[in-house]
């Protein structure tokens, strides 16, 4: 493949360029972008490949891809934007503003839970094939679910229903849909190309993911025989590429955004939550959201997981930076976004052939070439 990278990398980062150079010349990626955003400065911008699997379209600096579960940490931050302007509190009983919820004992479930992936409902069992599609019916089936434990007493991700909870809290808090609020409130005055819910004009820039098989946690997401694996049952996997799922905005998975985007915006969580000199979102949240709340074995991943409010916390399975200052969230196959307070640094990797393996070769070697410069 040619292996012709595009962009910028500052000198102290030429690491990055090499190794997204091997990348493709290992063949191991098809389309890929790499951003690091220090003190507000893009200090890395490089991409390359093609954004189709026919390889008849280049990977650009604007090309859009999906982020998987990097997306709700981005739709986690409507809802903090909610609780900066005193909205709602994050000890606000979820049910005070979506009464439907309280169904089965869950009338003591808070916004806190629901964030920190405390909220005990894991899974919408009453939701129909391709759901994803139907955000009434997605929340119904949510408000209706019996919960697997009490809120607050166990962690489990919630990789399915995470975007449900903050795509129906920003609903009925605010009137705006998600994809809308995030567009007005959070991407469109900070110049950062993220978004939920596709416009034509975003259509036309999106890469097509290439599904590789013998990824680990794909492979379980796509077993109903697994917890994990029933809760992603109402997802139509092969429509991964299509305009509905693109512009569903299904919170959970389905935010689309380029590296750079996904950078400024841990940058700014990064920077006590300012990006260009204004307030992204207020230094009292953002401090808020980075402190940990639980950190124990994910159920359903069987893996320790150490969280924040939405952000996943440096731990042992996902070190980031390797500093306790580190936070972020992973997504399917290679995908990222993640930043560090201490060094006010901002990383956002973006690709549209999943990974084979559960670690990702490329981010450790990144991570480590990050640590011996910081």
């Amino acid at each position: 493949m040619d292996a012709e990278l595009s962009g910028h990398c500052h000198a102290r980062y030429a690491f990055v360029r090499d190794l997204l150079a091997d990348e493709f010349q290992q063949e191991r990626a098809l389309g890929q972008a790499v951003a690091i955003v220090v003190d507000g400065e893009p200090v890395v911008h490089l991409w390359s490949g093609h954004a189709d699997a026919g390889r008849t379209r280049r990977w650009r600096d604007d090309t859009l891809s999906c982020l998987f579960s990097a997306s709700k940490p981005l739709a986690a931050a409507c809802v903090l934007k909610l609780v900066e302007r005193g909205a709602i509190e994050l000890e606000t009983r979820i049910s005070a503003h979506w009464p439907e919820f309280a169904a089965h004992g869950k009338h003591e479930t808070t916004v806190r839970h629901a964030l920190a992936h405390l909220a005990g409902v894991p899974m919408a069992e009453m939701a129909p094939a391709r759901a994803v599609y139907d955000p009434d019916r997605l929340a119904s089936a949510l408000a209706g679910q019996q919960p697997l434990w009490p809120p607050g007493s166990q962690l489990c991700f919630h990789s399915f229903t995470h975007g449900v909870l903050s795509s129906e809290l920003v609903r009925r808090i605010d009137g705006r849909s998600l994809p809308e609020f995030f567009r007005a409130e959070i991407a469109r005055p900070f110049g950062l190309d993220l978004a939920f819910g596709l416009e034509p004009n975003e259509l036309r820039r999106c890469a097509d993911v290439e599904l590789v098989p013998g990824n680990p946690l794909f492979t379980m997401m796509t077993d109903p025989a697994t917890p994990l694996g029933s809760s992603w049952a109402p997802m139509p996997w092969d429509e991964l590429n299509s305009t509905q799922f693109r512009a569903s905005g299904f919170a959970s998975i389905g935010g689309h955004g380029s590296a750079l985007g996904l950078a400024r915006f841990y940058a700014a969580m990064a920077g006590d939550g300012r990006l260009d000199g204004r307030v992204l979102l207020d230094t009292r949240i953002v401090r808020e959201a980075l402190t940990e709340q639980a950190h124990e074995l994910d159920v359903f991943m069987r893996a320790p997981v150490r969280m924040g409010l939405a952000f996943m916390l440096a731990n042992d399975v996902f070190p980031f930076t390797g500093q306790p200052t580190a936070f972020g969230q992973p997504g399917l196959g290679g995908v990222v976004g993640f930043g560090d307070t201490r060094h006010r640094l901002g990383v956002g990797i973006v690709c549209n052939r999943l990974v084979a393996g559960l670690e990702d070769p490329f981010l450790q070697r990144l991570i480590d070439g990050l640590v011996a410069i910081l």
